[in-house]
């Protein structure tokens, strides 16, 4: 790692840039050190890491919060030196502000803004794609997909690790599941195409209570409501946009009466579909949080 990090530093020398911009946390001793030269550095972080260190199974339980902690004081004083923080969450920017200037630009992506096709809703079709682990959800899925009915598809793409696979196999679930693997980029737009449910049904742990999740922005643009978490964030931003439902992630009940009652509802899927679409064509997409990052660059580049 140090190695690594001293090449990248060798490289951002080279390059002799006015401002520079990097959000991996294992690069913060780089960012410091560009500091001491005299430039512009912007931390963009995207990661909780000292929350993250709480949960990491891979390390010794006791020494989890020393290193939290640790790691905690030590990226409070590099961010105090940097020129800019950016962060990708509404209520990460509490955490920051009062260390150096921090700027909310949100982790939108570029979107479907096409509109979106009035689908068939007789039969309910999920897709999700993407990294997939208990955490985000994977056996909530699955509990999902048990009580799907015959006709309905569920679609699942992305990477799981081998050990987990075997478990999700072993689920009754896993009957009505279609596992796509990991997909091309351009295939996600034509399964994205031919649902009508979004599903998201994260745990509570790490970050996932924070809404601000580009899978969400997707499933809006597609026109489709969204099942999400009853907890964190994710009430809030649905009571501002009313695009979905939220539902007790781990509880098979409440999910499955959110999705019938969409399904029963067609006025109601309609009106969150469109209610989502309208809200990521208005104010959730990468245009308007481009023109906040261009913003950034010429403030700080106009004060050298």
């Amino acid at each position: 790692m140090l190695k690594s990090t001293n090449l990248i530093y060798q490289k951002a020398v080279a390059l002799d840039s006015d401002l520079y911009h990097f959000h991996d946390p294992e690069l913060i001793p780089v960012g410091v050190r560009l500091k001491k030269l005299g430039k512009k550095v912007i931390y963009d972080i995207h990661e909780d890491v000292p929350t993250q260190l709480l949960h990491k199974k891979y390390i010794y339980k006791p020494l989890r919060p020393i290193l939290s902690a640790l790691f905690k004081t030590y990226q409070r004083f590099a961010c105090s030196r940097f020129d800019a923080l950016i962060v990708p969450q509404p209520t990460m920017v509490v955490n920051y502000e009062k260390i150096a200037g921090t700027v909310l630009i949100e982790n939108f992506s570029f979107v479907n803004l096409d509109q979106p096709v009035k689908l068939n809703l007789d039969n309910i079709c999920i897709f999700h794609g993407g990294a997939i682990t208990v955490d985000r959800g994977l056996f909530n899925m699955l509990s999902l997909a048990e009580q799907l009915r015959k006709d309905d598809k569920f679609y699942l793409a992305g990477k799981i690790e081998p050990g987990l696979l075997a478990q999700a196999e072993q689920h009754p679930g896993w009957e009505k599941i279609t596992y796509l693997g990991v997909i091309p980029v351009e295939e996600v737009s034509k399964y994205y195409s031919i649902s009508n449910l979004g599903v998201i049904l994260y745990n509570n742990v790490d970050q996932y209570n924070l809404s601000y999740a580009i899978k969400l922005f997707e499933y809006m643009s597609f026109g489709m409501p969204v099942l999400m978490p009853d907890f964190g964030e994710w009430v809030g931003f649905n009571q501002e946009n009313n695009c979905g439902l939220n539902v007790e992630v781990d509880n098979q009940q409440s999910v499955v009466k959110a999705l019938d009652f969409i399904r029963d509802n067609a006025s109601v899927h309609l009106d969150m579909g469109q209610n989502g679409y309208v809200a990521v064509r208005e104010k959730y997409n990468w245009a308007v949080a481009e023109d906040k990052l261009i913003s950034l660059y010429k403030e700080l580049l106009s004060a050298q």
